[in-house]
């Protein structure tokens, strides 16, 4: 009996003792053929079936306060699944490059979803997945630092220069700098969560020029770049993702979630146009960065070193494939669990179901079963009959918080599918349920291994495994999707409900909110507390980009925050994400502007270039 519905069978039986000791008082004479007392029978088999009938009203009773949710779960499971499963646990390693093992060019790439191993924890290892491509070079960083005035009058500061950022690179192999066929190089920001921000915002807002000369004693003058720092944010990109979305899904919501469950994923920047950096006859093996910022902080000017930046680094999920155990199927039962493996049922946790194939024997081709809840399951004379549909259900173990994922066979009018003996076979997603919880303990002391050979000379942990964040009971989705429709038909530009209906969609979209214990839960409540205003107008702005010349009329959205409200966050790196939303939120043929403001501050801390959706419009 699962622990959600123990309660509701001691209710029934409650409800039936104290019944029962009134019909003994009103009718003994009956009472006293079933031996009915104040509250019990001295009859064992009367007591049984009390037993009985009190755990199938408990069951029904249960099932109505569910809300019937197959229609909800359905359409939540399609536009919005987020709400449905769990966030696996997240983690940030840097794989440091073998340029022994590198190949001609020097760069080696390793694509999204590698997997690697950890060590075993309560006798299973878990399995993660790289959530971004990377480009591994046998370059690392050997010197960073803020300097701040007076400046060495060889950096050659322009006026305006409040402090510079210089980052040396260092190429660990033979080759040049300037030989690796790359134009973008990523980093991560590598620091605790007061300082990482600010360097965030130092680097994507506060920068107003760059330059790079060679490194060493004897140096020539800096070479600067033309135009504003190469700089732009990373990880916000579809590509990008942490979680395998549907395409039907909104991606800006998806980004909203990813930010609540792991803000470090998006510390991650992108040094474009590296050629222009690199290029320089006299750069070789060194060189050195130079980022001129427009003003400082003591914590910036303080907090900056080698390890302050990363190279070679990763978002990894705890994520992988797997198909389920057979499931054989019959006429006695309508509903079927999945089990991923028979052998660690404790071990692992079904995060979604990516296809299903039945068949009677290995000498008959299998047939393949569409999702019910889906647009492209076919209308064919077969095709009504070969759906199928899950129902996520908490774990029946008392101290298991995990679910379990069962599934039922259909027909388009929803009615049971009746079929001959078939064993289904289900290819899913997992995650290891529990298992990462270990890993916390272990920190950055915990050991990735990749399962492909690749050259790697070493895996370090820079953000440890976080805890799975499991969003809401089935109680709540029905209410959950009426909030969101409801969300829907409000405009975030309205002067009295904008800034109440964004820190609603907000909430929605913070996993940790109804997860006391998950990683970051005060931090979030924190910021959405921190919104003061959201105002919004309609502009018109010549456009660039691929759409030069053309005249469009948008909206500016003046985003306002409390800056003490967002310790561990900061308000750029929040409001970079929040454009991005924005402008996916908004409304075809037009485009969206962003404003920063800071509370009490007359002077906007930025404004992002006009935007569609995914593409700007400069």
């Amino acid at each position: 009996m699962s622990r959600e519905l123990y309660p509701y069978y001691e209710r029934e039986l409650a409800f039936l003792r104290q019944m029962s000791q009134e019909f003994a008082i009103r009718f003994p004479s009956t009472a006293g053929r079933l031996l009915l007392e104040s509250n019990r029978s001295s009859d064992p088999h009367v007591e049984r079936l009390l037993e009985a009938f009190s755990l199938i009203s408990a069951r029904i009773h249960h099932r109505l306060d569910d809300e019937f949710p197959e229609l909800t779960d359905g359409i939540l499971h399609q536009l919005y699944p987020h709400f449905i499963a769990p966030i696996p646990s997240v983690a940030i390693l840097q794989f440091d490059h073998d340029h022994t093992r590198a190949s001609a060019s020097g760069v080696f790439r390793l694509p999204k979803g590698s997997m690697m191993r950890t060590q075993a924890t309560a006798g299973l290892s878990c399995r993660f997945g790289t959530c971004f491509d990377l480009d591994l070079v046998p370059v690392r960083i050997s010197q960073a630092e803020c300097l701040v005035s007076p400046l060495p009058q060889a950096i050659q500061a322009p006026r305006g220069t409040a402090a510079v950022i210089r980052i040396r690179l260092e190429s660990t192999g033979n080759q040049r700098l300037g030989a690796f066929p790359l134009d973008t190089l990523r980093f991560f920001i590598n620091s605790d969560s007061q300082l990482a921000p600010l360097v965030y915002e130092a680097l994507l807002n506060n920068a107003f020029a760059a330059s790079v000369s060679p490194g060493g004693t004897g140096k020539p003058a800096p070479v600067f770049l033309k135009g504003r720092p190469p700089v732009e944010p990373a990880g916000l990109d579809p590509s990008e993702a942490l979680l395998p979305y549907p395409a039907a899904a909104p991606a800006g919501f998806r980004l909203l979630s990813e930010f609540f469950a792991c803000p470090a994923k998006f510390l991650f920047f992108n040094l474009c146009r590296l050629g222009e950096w690199l290029n320089n006859p006299a750069v070789d093996r060194t060189a050195d960065l130079y980022f001129y910022l427009s003003k400082t902080s003591p914590m910036l000017e303080h907090g900056i070193d080698a390890g302050t930046f990363r190279l070679g680094c990763s978002p990894v999920i705890n994520l992988f494939q797997r198909t389920a155990e057979p499931v054989t199927v019959n006429r006695v039962r309508s509903e079927y669990r999945l089990v991923p493996d028979v052998a660690n049922p404790m071990g692992m946790e079904i995060w979604s179901v990516e296809s299903v194939e039945g068949t009677t024997s290995p000498d008959n081709p299998s047939q393949v079963y569409h999702p019910f809840y889906s647009f492209t399951r076919g209308v064919g004379v077969e095709n009504r009959k070969n759906l199928w549909r899950t129902v996520r259900k908490p774990s029946a173990q008392i101290d298991d918080p995990g679910t379990d994922l069962f599934i039922r066979l259909v027909d388009l009018d929803f009615r049971d599918a009746l079929v001959d003996d078939k064993v289904l076979v289900v290819k899913t997603l997992c995650t290891n349920r529990q298992l990462p919880e270990h890993l916390q303990k272990l920190g950055e002391r915990t050991r990735f291994d990749l399962e492909a050979a690749a050259p790697i000379s070493r895996i370090q942990v820079l953000r440890p495994p976080t805890l799975p964040v499991r969003r809401v009971s089935r109680r709540d989705s029905y209410w959950l999707l009426v909030s969101h429709l409801n969300l829907n038909h409000l405009s975030l530009t309205d002067p009295e409900r904008g800034k109440d209906a964004l820190k609603e969609i907000l909430s929605l979209y913070d996993p940790t909110r109804q997860s006391s214990g998950s990683d970051g839960a005060a931090t979030n409540r924190m910021a959405c507390e921190g919104i003061i205003s959201l105002v919004g107008k309609n502009v018109t702005a010549r456009l660039g980009g691929p759409f030069q010349g053309a005249i469009a009329r948008g909206t500016e959205l003046t985003l306002e925050l409390d800056p003490d409200k967002f310790n561990g966050i900061g308000t750029f790196l929040f409001a970079t994400v929040m454009e991005r939303f924005f402008a996916l939120y908004g409304s075809i043929n037009s485009f969206t502007r962003l404003v920063l403001r800071e509370y009490r501050s007359d002077t906007p801390v930025k404004t992002w270039p006009p935007r569609v959706g995914e593409v700007p419009i400069l």
